[in-house]
């Protein structure tokens, strides 16, 4: 088989193409820094490349390293601060300053299986406050809010400190351990 100086040209053309393409699409460690308005290290924070599901989580001391394109945007989120977007610069270094998102928790009510806002509650609502609690010798957190709330029953596993407890929400069984130190 001949090939001719412009099949030979072809082919070539076609190669660098395609290393090219490889090259171009090639994701490199983008790494970085996450403080607090206050320059605080930020860590556990989540790093995630959107639209390509890459995460990455901060270490103790707020350093990421996550594989990205140049240009591609990077969504930082952290509970407490806002959720922020950064496009990846062509140095692959960043510095991120997260701003704290201040917001309120009220209406919040803790019910047997999760949280819900209290408008969005149908049913009964009990609360026990620490005025409420039992006064005398109480050896187990357990022991504060036994008998305070109708249908809950909470009985003790044994006897031993520090056993836990099993609790009964309207016939719902919920195990715990309560440790005391």
């Amino acid at each position: 088989m001949k090939i001719t100086k412009r099949g030979f040209h072809g082919i070539i053309y076609l190669i660098v193409a395609l290393l090219a393409g490889l090259s171009a699409s090639a994701q490199q460690t983008v790494r970085g820094t996450l403080r607090s308005a206050a320059g605080e290290a930020i860590p556990g924070a989540t790093i995630a490349v959107k639209k390509a599901g890459t995460v990455a989580i901060a270490d103790s001391a707020g350093h990421f390293s996550i594989k990205a394109l140049t240009g591609d945007t990077l969504v930082v989120s952290f509970v407490g601060f806002k959720r922020q977007e950064v496009r990846v610069p062509s140095s692959l270094s960043l510095n991120i300053i997260l701003q704290e998102s201040v917001s309120t928790l009220s209406d919040v009510v803790v019910i047997g299986y999760g949280t819900r806002a209290q408008k969005d509650l149908t049913g009964s609502i009990a609360t026990v406050s620490s005025k409420d609690f039992q006064q005398g010798a109480i050896t187990t957190p357990d022991q504060l809010v036994t008998g305070k709330v109708a249908g809950v029953v909470i009985t003790p596993n044994s006897g031993a400190p520090g056993a836990g407890g099993t609790i009964r929400i309207r016939e719902v069984l919920l195990s715990m351990r309560v440790t005391t130190r």
